[in-house]
C-alpha cells in the first residue's frame, strides 16, 4: 500500500494504479477467508485505485481515454464502498464516487 501512495504523492498515477491493482489481485482468490483487516485493505486499495484512474482522467487530452479511465474509477469506487465494514468508511468512498463524478461533470 505504501509504495502505491508514494507514487500517488509523487503524481506517477501509473506507477501507483499498478501498486493498488497488485493489491486487489493478491485477495482475489479467497475473498470469502478475509479477516476484517483485510477487507478494510481491499477496500482502500480499490478506493486509491480511482483515486489514481481519476487522475489519468483528468491529464489526458484523449477523450477515449477520459471515458475510460473515469468509468474505471467510478467502477472501483463503488467496489469499494461495497466493501467498507465501518460507516464512517462507507460515507468516505461516497463522497470520492461524488467526487469523481463532479470530475465528469466538469469535462
Amino acid at each position: 500500500m505504501e509504495r502505491g501512495i508514494y507514487f500517488y504523492e509523487t503524481s506517477d498515477y501509473n506507477a501507483s494504479a499498478d501498486q493498488f491493482n497488485k493489491i486487489i489481485l493478491s485477495y482475489q482468490p479467497n475473498i470469502g477467508s478475509l479477516t476484517t483487516n483485510d477487507i478494510e485493505i481491499l477496500a482502500q486499495a480499490y478506493q486509491q485505485l480511482a483515486l489514481c484512474q481519476a487522475r489519468l482522467a483528468s491529464e489526458t487530452n484523449n477523450t477515449a481515454d477520459k471515458k475510460i479511465h473515469y468509468e474505471n474509477a467510478l467502477n472501483n469506487i463503488k467496489k469499494a464502498e461495497n466493501f467498507a465494514i465501518k460507516p464512517n468508511k462507507r460515507e468516505e468512498y461516497r463522497k470520492t464516487y461524488l467526487g469523481i463524478l463532479n470530475f465528469i461533470d466538469n469535462y
